[in-house]
Formats: structure tokens, C-alpha cells, sequence
């Protein structure tokens, strides 16, 4: 989807994975590359880029997966329910203006105004990113509100987020979470949340920015 538009026939026309967004990949340490992209003509990269779903050779849609399936609830027994899946994670370029403007909405790489940043965290990551031409943003973004369809709250809600230890290259990761209720952070690389009777109002976004 761009600008809430579909563009899932025209990318499979030209043989462009969607999910992968063109099999991007950035681990040669150089400029990203995304092989499907790089693969069609011209005249096709022009036609994509006026489409918006490329800037320059950066894809810019967004994936939109809707999982669903049919369940048979027997008749007057209970039936206890438990649904466990990898998410899928969100990935785009970002560079120093996305922290440092004062509108950080309005740049056309942000993602940063939906996340929650601490002043000590921001000169942390601006500070991060002044040794990088640019650097990656990941977030993954879990829908609570579809709970508000059930009978009745959440019963016992507990979230618990946890900091990637640095890889093996020594890649580390700066996680930002909030809430509004009080969040516990037993150490340095979890952050937990609970409550009783949850009522979702809106969804939940989990960023991080790797240096």
C-alpha cells in the first residue's frame, strides 16, 4: 500500500516480492540493495518511483498481512484458546534529520514521531548516527484493539519487552518503549507491563534503531 493505494498486482507483474520488498538486503556494508528492483529496465524503475513506491531505489510501501481462519466453538464446554506467531518486522532507512528536526513528521523518512524518546536516548542515537552516513529502524507493530470484540477485558494482560543482544559483529540495539500505566524494568534489557481487565484503546508499536 501507498497513500492508501494497492499495488500488489502491478509489483507481482514485474516479479517484485512484496514482503521482502524486493529481497532488500544491506548486509554488504555498502548502499542497500534491492535485487528485484535492480533487475527491471528504466524505464520500469521510473514508472515505480512515480508510483511512490520507490524513492530513488528505496522501496516505500507498506505490507499489510491479515491472517484469519475458521474455528468450531462445541456447544457448552470450555474451550481455551492460545495463539502464538513470529511478527513480522518493519524495516526502512533513516538518517540524522529524522532526530534532529523539530517536525520530525514532515521528513519523509520518519517513523520516529509514533515512538516515545527520552531526551538521554535521542542525543544517544543522534550522537550514533553522526558516524553513519545513515542507519536502519525496525519496529514491529502488534493490534490490540481486536480484543474489544470479546464478551468481556482481557483478563490478566502481560507484555514484556526485551532488549537483542548485540550480534556477532557487535551491532548494538537501542530500544524506546512507553505506556500509560506503570512500566517495570527489572534490568537493563526488559521492560514488562500488567494489567487487569485490559481494554485496549489503540495498537502497540515496539521501535529500535540499530547502529
Amino acid at each position: 500500500m501507498v497513500r492508501g493505494v494497492d499495488f500488489s498486482a502491478r509489483l507481482r507483474q514485474l516479479g517484485i516480492d512484496i514482503v521482502s520488498f524486493g529481497h532488500f538486503d544491506d548486509s554488504s556494508g555498502k548502499e542497500p540493495l534491492v535485487r528485484d528492483f535492480e533487475k527491471l529496465s528504466k524505464q520500469q524503475q521510473s514508472e515505480l518511483r512515480r508510483s511512490g513506491l520507490f524513492d530513488e531505489s528505496f522501496p516505500e510501501w507498506t505490507v499489510i498481512l491479515t491472517h484469519h481462519w475458521q474455528q468450531t466453538f462445541p456447544a457448552r464446554r470450555i474451550l481455551h484458546v492460545r495463539h502464538e506467531y513470529s511478527p513480522v518486522v518493519g524495516e526502512r532507512i533513516t538518517d540524522l534529520a529524522d532526530l534532529t528536526s523539530q517536525k520530525p513528521e514532515t521528513h519523509h523518512l520518519s517513523n520516529f514521531a509514533q515512538w516515545c524518546i527520552d531526551p538521554p536516548l535521542r542525543k544517544t542515537l543522534i550522537a550514533a548516527m553522526r558516524k553513519e552516513s545513515y542507519g536502519g529502524v525496525q519496529w514491529v507493530d502488534y493490534i490490540l484493539t481486536t480484543a474489544n470484540t470479546w464478551k468481556k477485558p482481557i483478563k490478566q494482560f502481560e507484555l514484556i519487552v526485551e532488549r537483542p543482544k548485540p550480534d556477532a559483529q557487535g551491532k548494538y540495539y537501542y530500544v524506546s518503549f512507553c505506556w500509560d500505566r506503570k512500566v517495570e524494568q527489572p534490568d537493563p534489557d526488559h521492560f514488562v507491563v500488567r494489567a487487569t481487565n485490559f481494554v485496549p484503546t489503540k495498537e502497540l508499536s515496539v521501535g529500535q534503531q540499530t547502529s
